[in-house]
């Protein structure tokens, strides 16, 4: 698969006069074999308290052609999209975007018979609010491109998400995006990664340089830190086009598992 890059000199304009309604969610298509059915048991959303669970094992190739995808906990994940980000106002990274293989590949014929053109496909933000809405896991993987703090890093959702952090927020919404970004405790170096993996039940984990935090349970929160990247009111919405440019990987059928 070709990567895409996309580099940014200058901070984007807010875009605030798109009032287009969001498609609703997608249902899973009938059959479909389920992509977390092994995460069922996860922790409740009562009980975010933050916590490191070992080292994350380094995301490995899986032998599937030309587009390899990544293995996490036993899954394949597929990489639609890929772009740099390059404002002074925010951390500069190279951002990687993949959907759980299973689960997106389940749901993208729905979308199909929507849009079965390419140009149809990317058109309206269809590729975009299938990421959002979609219920199939998710993982950001932002690779630093410079030395970054962890204020830095908060900084970074704060801006991504202000209506989440504003006194107007729904208290509970508030509450689970303070704690998720209190768990980050650490600055990286260059070289170094933050990777963001959003459960189909919307359990939020992140990973600083290989460390596991276990974050909260919160859908809204969820479709909120996406829309950080693939919706309009972010600097980082730059990188919105890119991220889902590749998105037709999804045709491509699951790999039974080698005996």
């Amino acid at each position: 698969m070709s990567v895409l890059i996309l580099s940014v000199a200058g901070r984007a304009g807010a875009g605030g006069g798109h009032n287009r309604r969001p498609y609703p969610p997608l249902r899973t298509a009938a059959g479909q074999a389920s992509a977390s059915a092994s995460a069922s048991a996860s922790a409740p959303a009562s009980a975010p308290a933050p916590e490191v669970r070992g080292q994350l094992p380094p995301l490995r190739s899986a032998a599937s052609g030309t587009t390899p995808p990544l293995i996490l906990d036993g899954k394949s994940y597929l990489q639609i999209g890929k772009g740099e980000l390059k404002l002074s106002s925010q951390p500069q990274y190279q951002l990687g975007m993949y959907v759980e293989h299973v689960g997106a590949r389940a749901q993208f014929g729905s979308l199909l018979t929507r849009a079965p053109t390419r140009a149809m496909l990317m058109s309206e933000s269809r590729a975009q609010y299938f990421v959002i809405w979609g219920r199939f896991a998710k993982l950001f993987q932002l690779r630093m491109l410079k030395p970054v703090s962890k204020a830095e890093l908060a900084g970074m959702f704060q801006s991504g998400m202000p209506e989440v952090f504003a006194d107007r927020a729904p208290t509970e919404l508030r509450q689970d995006a303070e704690a998720l970004v209190k768990l980050i405790d650490r600055d990286l170096a260059e070289g170094q990664e933050l990777r963001i993996h959003i459960s189909e039940q919307a359990q939020i984990d992140l990973y600083l340089d290989g460390q596991k935090k276990v974050g909260p349970v919160n859908p809204k929160l969820a479709r909120h830190l996406i829309e950080i990247w693939l919706g309009y009111h972010s600097a980082a919405r730059v990188l919105r086009q890119v991220l889902v440019d590749k998105i037709e990987v999804l045709k491509t059928p699951v790999s039974k598992p080698a005996k």
